[in-house]
């Protein structure tokens, strides 16, 4: 343990740093990106999920709403899932739930520029073509 910091205000950080550190350890933007560009003709969330992601990137989000969104983006991404993708029809009725259940708890924190930058990802940038990685 840190010489300096006592046991309390370590533990005080770590809580206060959860959600933060979910956010960077378990989402991954390239392959939320990645995957929306992919689904984005035939999953009807992905507008909602988008606007999700700005607000998870937006200074002003509560660092709980961060938690939050990075937590249903990454189930999003997630190949393996409670209801696996490839089964049409029924595949993303998972992901559209934990989306579902993200907006309902953090939808306040979704704001009108939220909205309009996921609409202008949709027009600008939902069209190129994606990178191979090396």
């Amino acid at each position: 343990m840190d010489s300096g910091k006592s046991a309390k205000l370590l533990a005080l950080e770590a809580a206060t740093s959860e959600p933060q550190a979910a956010a960077e350890e378990g989402f991954k933007a390239a392959s939320f990106l990645k995957k929306v560009r992919r689904v984005a003709g035939y999953v009807p969330f992905t507008r909602d999920a988008m606007a999700m992601y700005y607000c998870a990137l937006d200074a002003r989000t509560p660092a709980y709403a961060k938690g939050v969104a990075a937590a249903a983006l990454a189930y999003f991404v997630l190949p393996t899932d409670a209801v696996p993708d490839f089964i049409v029809g029924m595949g993303f009725t998972d992901d559209a739930s934990a989306i579902a259940a993200a907006l309902g708890a953090i939808g306040a924190h979704i704001n009108e520029d939220h909205h309009n930058r996921a609409e202008r990802f949709f027009v600008e940038e939902a069209t190129t073509p994606l990178e191979h990685p090396d």
